[in-house]
């Protein structure tokens, strides 16, 4: 296929998908109303718990997107799309420092020393994996199981 070819059927998947965009855009807009509509219609102190949680909940999570808005916020699969302005909102609070965390896996989590983590960044440790591999290597040689 060739570039104009490509172009073609390009336009073509453009002209066919453009009722859902326009469907989408629609859903968005009435969406967006009755949301705002039930928050107003919330009393004065309801509406400044709930938005005091969800700045909480974006305050202290260190995890993705669907972390927060599966986990913290329990939410299901339905309200990722939703939700999906506060991926740019948690993507700018989550910093690679707590990216950097998140790759210790749950299983062995008790068993390592995520203050260590932090002293080694502050040392100016900048590769989580290489801290996982030391910490590793230092419960291997406690378990005896070591290479050395």
């Amino acid at each position: 296929m060739d570039r104009d070819e490509r172009r073609r059927a390009f336009d073509k998947l453009l002209l066919a998908i453009e009722p859902i965009r326009a469907a989408h855009l629609e859903w968005r807009a009435t969406f967006e109303a009755e949301s705002s509509a039930a928050f107003m219609s919330i009393d004065y102190e309801t509406r400044l718990k709930l938005v005091f949680h969800v700045f909480r909940m974006l305050a202290t999570n260190v995890g993705s997107y669907r972390y927060l808005i599966y986990d913290k916020l329990g939410f299901g699969m339905d309200a990722y799309a939703v939700l999906f302005d506060g991926l740019d909102i948690n993507n700018a609070l989550v910093t690679k420092h707590d990216r950097d965390r998140t790759i210790v896996p749950t299983d062995v989590d008790s068993e390592l020393d995520l203050e260590a983590f932090d002293e080694y960044r502050e040392r100016g440790g900048e590769d989580a994996a290489a801290w996982f591999e030391l910490q590793t290597a230092r419960l291997d040689s406690e378990e005896g199981t070591s290479p050395e």
